[in-house]
């Protein structure tokens, strides 16, 4: 399965990690680096640095249409990417990943990961989201486990697929959920986006368009997540996990990438 990730600047380093550390658990494959060249944080010279330090194939996301109409708002644009990626791509479904993951573990393939949550503003304001663009009344993915226990006699909660940031894509989920959107509100899903004030979720998007409107049933996996600049979780029943960095490449020092074995052809000793 085709490999495709998205990155930015501030994961120029983090990049190849999430690369190397995938590429450990799973078999060779094609690889496209989605690259953020729109970003503030993009120096003279990013593109071609990134093609020397990734050595695969390289698509700007100034050349990326629905992106150009976000370049003041990086969050909105990455999303935006996501969710146009069937235009992108020549190839009918890929394995995405954000570039700032650390896989210790093979990845399930053709589901869709989840973390556990309870609640709170985020999931409040993702599934208003979620219901402003597909109009359902009842948004949410719903998942069993044993951990979520807090209500006597149920395990049974909504939980968060918008994180692990990873999973398996297809260009004709893509295709039909925009096609949805655009006939439900008479307007693209860049227009209606240029005007929302929700808190922008693709992955809640999409997989709640999988469920509730297309009535499939999806392959929900747990799998939870930790923070990368934390010890590893060792314990011998823990899960498949991964590692993720909400912080950029500046946060680790020199002898944390040489650990890691991953070197920066920039030559650099600040990272950006």
């Amino acid at each position: 399965m085709p490999l495709v990730v998205l990155t930015y600047p501030g994961h120029f380093l983090l990049t190849s990690l999430t690369i190397q550390s995938y590429l450990k658990f799973h078999a060779p494959t094609s690889i496209t680096v989605i690259v953020d060249d729109l970003s503030d944080l993009a120096w003279p010279g990013y593109l071609n640095d990134c093609q020397q330090q990734y050595g695969c194939k390289i698509i700007p996301v100034s050349t990326i249409e629905p992106a150009q109409a976000f370049q003041n708002n990086h969050w909105v644009r990455q999303q935006i990417v996501k969710l146009h990626l069937d235009q992108i791509l020549p190839c009918d479904h890929w394995f995405f990943t954000d570039g700032d993951v650390e896989y210790y573990f093979p990845v399930p393939h053709d589901a869709t990961p989840y973390v556990i949550t309870r609640g709170g503003p985020v999931q409040v304001n993702q599934n208003a989201y979620v219901t402003y663009l597909l109009d359902i009344n009842n948004p949410g993915i719903y998942a069993e486990h044993k951990d979520m226990d807090w209500d006597p006699g149920t395990n049974r909660y909504q939980v968060c697929v918008s994180n692990p940031p990873f999973r398996t894509m297809q260009a004709k989920t893509l295709h039909s959920l925009r096609a949805y959107i655009e006939q439900l509100h008479g307007q693209t899903v860049i227009q209606l986006h240029q005007r929302t004030n929700h808190l922008v979720s693709e992955w809640e998007l999409i997989a709640n368009f999988q469920t509730h409107v297309l009535n499939e049933n999806i392959n929900l996996v747990y799998y939870p997540t930790v923070p990368m600049d934390k010890t590893q979780i060792t314990c011998p029943n823990q899960p498949d996990y991964c590692a993720t960095c909400y912080q950029g490449d500046q946060e680790f020092d020199s002898s944390w990438w040489q650990q890691k074995g991953i070197q920066d052809i920039r030559n650099r000793t600040t990272m950006s």
